[in-house]
């Protein structure tokens, strides 16, 4: 880690501190924030929101969705959302959306990641997408469930550039059976012999939704891991199916983050959890991207927020009431021993 690095990274622990009351956040901020221009952006932009402005400072993460879809129905993953919402989008994003999204991203964007409903590694033109983001001067960032990443997949996304992968799974193989319908120690293999192979400089983790079925198991997140991956990050459940109503605890940070996110259709919604696109500042295939920041509907949207009632389908989700706090897992255990040895 190079000295600006470090300084990037205590910059955003204190911020989270500060902030979230916690810097367990600091991970998921540093995974798309390394320069210290884009830091001062993120601050900017967490000013606004701690002052109620109906704005951003400016756009610092393009999210895109490669794929409408996935290859799993894990049972507390919006995922499965798919099926309600039918023929409603494209599976797959095609080339020249993904590029007008890149092309048209202001230089303030340091990040691309690609994820949100469906396993990227299920679109064949993900590795190219990759590249061209890359070749814009941008990091890249990816979110998968690894059970794709075999084969000539594996071998193609070990040598794109890629900057961070990010595996989703359980903190241990019963609730990878009941709740994923894999088999944990078979992925763990696929993500062994990737790490053996991919790119120098590209950092794997693990991200772990925890859920009443996992929580007792958060202390075993290590197990079997030491060696493969650097880290590990989770996050509580979010209830986006609209059964429960979380309290109202704050106005929502996410939409003032300084993120817009592509879906296969071209809607833009500055959340990347709003799967249905309920939030959508306008469409891609008919805007600029860069004319979608701070315009009349995104700012309408930071408006409701401030002055309330929020929409409906926030109400619904534990990042805004503040249940969703991030779990803090062991730290990574000394070779040769386990979690809690």
């Amino acid at each position: 880690m190079s000295l600006s690095e470090r300084l990037v990274w205590s910059s955003i622990r204190l911020g989270a501190r500060v902030f979230y009351g916690d810097t367990t956040q600091a991970d998921w901020i540093y995974e798309k924030v390394r320069r210290p221009r884009t830091l001062w952006l993120v601050a900017r932009n967490m000013l606004n929101y701690r002052l109620g402005r109906p704005r951003v400072a400016a756009l610092v993460t393009l999210g895109v969705e490669p794929v409408f879809g996935c290859n799993l129905k894990c049972k507390y993953c919006w995922g499965g959302l798919e099926a309600s919402l039918g023929g409603s989008r494209p599976p797959l994003m095609d080339m020249g959306l993904f590029k007008k999204a890149v092309d048209e991203a202001p230089d303030t964007v340091e990040t691309v990641t690609f994820g949100s409903v469906g396993e990227p590694l299920m679109n064949p033109r993900l590795c190219e997408m990759i590249a061209y983001a890359s070749d814009s001067g941008r990091r890249t960032a990816m979110y998968s469930n690894g059970t794709l990443l075999t084969g000539e997949r594996a071998d193609a996304l070990a040598a794109s550039p890629l900057d961070a992968l990010s595996i989703s799974m359980e903190p241990d193989a019963a609730t990878a059976r009941e709740f994923r319908g894999i088999d944990r120690d078979r992925v763990r293999e696929n993500v062994r012999a990737f790490a053996a192979k991919r790119r120098p400089g590209m950092v794997l983790k693990l991200s772990m939704v925890m859920h009443p079925g996992n929580m007792d198991s958060v202390a075993h997140a290590w197990d079997g891991w030491e060696d493969i991956v650097e880290g590990i990050k989770v996050t509580t459940m979010m209830d986006l199916t609209g059964t429960r109503a979380c309290a109202h605890r704050t106005v929502c940070s996410e939409v003032w983050r300084g993120n817009l996110n592509v879906q296969t259709n071209g809607e833009v919604t500055p959340c990347c959890l709003d799967v249905q696109g309920a939030l959508s500042v306008g469409n891609l295939r008919e805007t600029r991207l860069s004319d979608l920041v701070n315009n009349a509907a995104h700012r309408r949207l930071l408006e409701q927020f401030v002055a309330g009632p929020p929409p409906e389908r926030c109400m619904h989700c534990t990042e805004f009431s503040g249940e969703g706090v991030p779990v803090k897992v062991p730290k990574r255990p000394v070779a040769g021993k386990k979690a809690g040895g």
